[in-house]
Parts: structure tokens; C-alpha cells; sequence
């Protein structure tokens, strides 16, 4: 009796660990709010945008509403190389420690924004919107569900634990809704070529308003670099 007891015991183990590894490799896939441009012209009548982003709450953020405690070590190169970080995530949820502090957006699934090359980064970071110095397309409203496309310069702290941990900090965000595409969803990866809607109602389902200050407007007209962007002192106006 012991024996099948045992040999079941390994046996569900085994199904747990396989689960696991599925899990996973699941929450890793590259995939973002997406339409094709086809959907969208054959249902004029249809909030198709706010149905993507409510497919991608659904099928993409971490239902959990919980972040496990992470260094995020994989940001630790873009820190000692002293190199911009390109990337794209999900808006998850945004929280508030006091009235002073702006918010902190959480992104989930955040990927290097190459769209050749994009690689799978962390499943959560945290962005706090006193460290966003512009949004390049002046004003913008986030909502659960939107993609959200920044560069950031990577900073260092020290953790509980007395360990090296790693966080975005100053930031630009270029844009942020739903990918918008000629081919039908890919169920495995999100073309990061296609180009982002970010303009669409969202009702009153957004956890976020952010837009420029004069000065920064007028800098992002004259098409200045990103860098001199990330060295603006002022901050966002935020609602």
C-alpha cells in the first residue's frame, strides 16, 4: 500500500512540476493588446479597442493581484553598461502611497522593445510617475489592459536583504493602447512592428492621465533627443 502510495504521490508531483514549467512559459509569451485592422473595419458599430483591452486584462495580466518579491536582476546590465532601456509592458494596476508621490504604474510582462529582436524581461516592474519626465505624444491616458512603450535609465538600490536591486527610473514614455495590425492575432507572439492606437476612448476605465508641461511640449516639437528629455527636472501633470 505504501508503495502506490508513493508511486501516486511522484506521479502528481511530476503533473505539478509539468503544470509549472507550462505556466510558466505561458506568462513569458510576448503578447500584447491586439487588433487586426480587418476586425476593426468590419464592426464600425463595436468599441473594438476597449474589447482588446479587456481581452488583454483577461488573458495576460497576473489575476493574482500580486507581485512576487523580485531584484530584478535582469536589468542589472542596462545599469553597468550605463545604457537606455527600450521596453513595452501591460499596464496592471496603479497605486498611491501618498498624495505627494504620483503613483506607481505596475507594468506586467515587460519585454526589451526591439521588434526584432524582443526578448522577455521581467513578469512586473514598477514605474513611478514623479520619475516620467515626458510622453511623446503630449498627452495620454492609461487604462488596465494598454500596452505601455518607454525608455528608461535603470538605477540601483539596496534591498531588505542588504542585496543589489534594480528599478526604472528616470523615463519617457513614447505611447501607450493597442497594437494595431493587417494579420489576425498571433496567439504566441505580438508583432512589435505594427503601429499603437493610442488615442482611442476609453471611457471611464483608465487608472492613469498624464500630460507634458509647456516647456517639455515645446522641447518634443523641436525633436530633440531622448536623452535631453530624461534630464528635465519638472514632472508630468498628473490626474
Amino acid at each position: 500500500m505504501g508503495f502506490f502510495r508513493k508511486l501516486l504521490k511522484n506521479i502528481t508531483n511530476k503533473k505539478q512540476q509539468n503544470e509549472q514549467k507550462i505556466q510558466v512559459k505561458k506568462d513569458r509569451k510576448l503578447l500584447y493588446p491586439y487588433l487586426c485592422k480587418k476586425t476593426i473595419d468590419d464592426h464600425p458599430n463595436l468599441d473594438e479597442y476597449n474589447l482588446a483591452r479587456l481581452y488583454s486584462i483577461e488573458n495576460y495580466l497576473n489575476q493574482k493581484k500580486k507581485t512576487k518579491e523580485n531584484d530584478h536582476l535582469t536589468l542589472e546590465r542596462f545599469y553597468r553598461q550605463d545604457k537606455l532601456f527600450n521596453w513595452v509592458g501591460i499596464a496592471a494596476d496603479i497605486r498611491f502611497e501618498n498624495k505627494r508621490s504620483g503613483g506607481r504604474l505596475l507594468l506586467e510582462r515587460v519585454a526589451l522593445d526591439n521588434p526584432e529582436h524582443p526578448v522577455f524581461i521581467d513578469d512586473h516592474l514598477w514605474l513611478k510617475l514623479n520619475d516620467v519626465k515626458a510622453v511623446l505624444t503630449d498627452q495620454q491616458t492609461i487604462g488596465s489592459g494598454d500596452a505601455v512603450r518607454g525608455v528608461s535609465k535603470i538605477d540601483s538600490y539596496i534591498g531588505k536583504e542588504q542585496q543589489d536591486k534594480f528599478d526604472l527610473r528616470k523615463t519617457v514614455i513614447k505611447n501607450a493602447g493597442i497594437y494595431v495590425g493587417k494579420k489576425i492575432r498571433n496567439p504566441h507572439q505580438t508583432n512589435l512592428h505594427c503601429k499603437i492606437v493610442s488615442n482611442y476612448d476609453r471611457k471611464k476605465d483608465w487608472v492613469a492621465k498624464i500630460s507634458n508641461k509647456e516647456n517639455v511640449s515645446n522641447l518634443i516639437n523641436k525633436k530633440i533627443d531622448i536623452n535631453e528629455l530624461l534630464q528635465q527636472k519638472d514632472t508630468l501633470n498628473i490626474d
